[in-house]
């Protein structure tokens, strides 16, 4: 028979076939499924009683999915909806994260693109495949496995909290990640850029591993850097700065009061002509008056350094090179207005152009002499993915990083409301663009 939604079938069947969550104990039952029914799904219910118990290594609730009010039912008309409805919210909470990522994390801008489980669950019931099905529907990459290997370790049970800080801590960064981990797409790139912003660090995918890691600098606590999904469609060597007017009046109007403007070889345009610094007085000025514009030209102290990545996005966050080399030595590097400055950009942006015709190492180190800007695209969009995760496995070893941007508490506080006390939660929130047109002129106004 075609695949059916078993328990409503069978009990309510002027219903319809999907329905959201809902609360069984507050709708009476008004028919008896059938022996062959009551037993299909009682077949299932082993299955999800452990998939509910195993929940506790993925960060969730094991109380979220009613295991004792499931075995209360086992075997009646209200235990067969019951089933069906746990394993609905288990399928989701595994497949798209307990919470809405937009509600708790307000800096989370990716989204996962995969489709509702419900008809996965429902033939899963119908075949008495529910364990493999639900296994199926958590994040298969290596890191999000481990991770459950670690909370599993910690004896994550029904019981996800500890009395001892340190623990306690290690086990909110953990649940937060995992969460994380569950917003995002299921198929991640073979090739890719991820940054993790707690991490400090780059990594350069290349066929479904690592291939290259850079030290980072990110955005300060009063700036931080969000997290988003943006394609890298070139590399810009030599790259003029276009400073956003917020850090033309915070941080390049001093600099010009103090006499400094020929130096850093800022250039001033009235309407898009080129006119002399002089033109206004700085020292009276708080911010760049109407039609006029200021940039950095190429050059040892342009605040993008050498290199940066064309990306454009709406958050004018970019990934570029920088003259303050110094300050990769820094163990906490929460320094930038939000941009992501990049030890050794140079050799990233070589092994980026590498498979483009005719830029060899030789043909770079030509272009950089010029000190004219010079824009290179990729054969194919790269996609980055700029994330927040406080728990990493390096080395085979799981690692607890500083939670820079204090976000991991409002993710760990959601897991744990209470199910009839989070509608706000579960309320689907439009995806924010990253991607986005550069500005009139085509420059990127990147917040170093």
């Amino acid at each position: 028979m075609a695949i059916a939604v078993i328990a409503l079938a069978a009990c309510q069947p002027s219903q319809p076939s999907s329905v959201p969550d809902m609360l069984v104990d507050s709708r009476p039952v008004q028919a008896v499924p059938t022996p062959a029914v009551v037993a299909r799904v009682d077949r299932n219910l082993g299955d999800l009683l452990a998939a509910i118990t195993e929940s506790a290594a993925h960060g969730l609730n094991p109380a979220d999915y009613q295991p004792e009010r499931l075995r209360a039912l086992a075997g009646t008309a209200a235990g067969t909806l019951l089933t069906r409805e746990m394993a609905l919210r288990l399928a989701r909470d595994l497949a798209h994260g307990r919470v809405s990522a937009g509600r708790v994390d307000s800096a989370w801008h990716i989204r996962d693109s995969d489709p509702d489980p419900t008809s996965a669950v429902d033939a899963a019931l119908h075949a008495q495949t529910l364990a493999m099905t639900l296994a199926g529907l958590a994040p298969a990459a290596a890191e999000y496995q481990l991770l459950t290997t670690e909370m599993r370790s910690l004896g994550a049970g029904n019981a996800i909290v500890s009395a001892d800080p340190a623990r306690q801590r290690r086990l909110e960064s953990l649940r937060a990640t995992l969460e994380r981990w569950r917003w995002l797409p299921r198929t991640l790139p073979a090739h890719r850029l991820w940054v993790n912003l707690p991490e400090y660090r780059l990594f350069l995918w290349r066929g479904g591993a690592a291939v290259r890691a850079h030290d980072v600098i990110i955005g300060k606590v009063a700036h931080p850097t969000p997290s988003f999904r943006v394609d890298v469609t070139g590399v810009v060597f030599n790259p003029w700065w276009d400073p956003p007017r917020r850090l033309v009046s915070e941080s390049v109007i001093p600099a010009l009061r103090r006499g400094q403007g020929a130096r850093l070889d800022y250039r001033l345009y009235r309407d898009g002509l080129p006119v002399p610094l002089t033109t206004l007085g700085w020292k009276s000025l708080s911010s760049l008056p109407s039609g006029y514009r200021l940039r950095q030209a190429p050059g040892p102290s342009n605040a993008l350094g050498q290199v940066k990545l064309r990306m454009y996005n709406t958050y004018d966050i970019y990934l570029h090179d920088t003259p303050n080399k110094e300050l990769f030595d820094q163990p906490k590097r929460a320094l930038s207005n939000g941009c992501i400055r990049t030890r050794d950009a140079l050799g990233l942006a070589r092994a980026l152009v590498a498979g483009t015709a005719g830029w060899d190492a030789a043909r770079v180190a030509t272009a950089l002499e010029t000190r004219r800007e010079t824009t290179v695209g990729l054969g194919q969009p790269l996609p980055a993915f700029l994330v927040y995760m406080t728990a990493v496995v390096r080395d085979g070893a799981v690692i607890t990083l500083d939670d820079v941007y204090g976000r991991d508490a409002g993710v760990v506080a959601a897991l744990d409301t209470p199910r009839d006390a989070r509608a706000d939660l579960d309320a689907p929130v439009a995806a924010t663009a990253a991607t986005g047109a550069a500005d009139d002129d085509g420059a990127s106004r990147c917040a170093v």
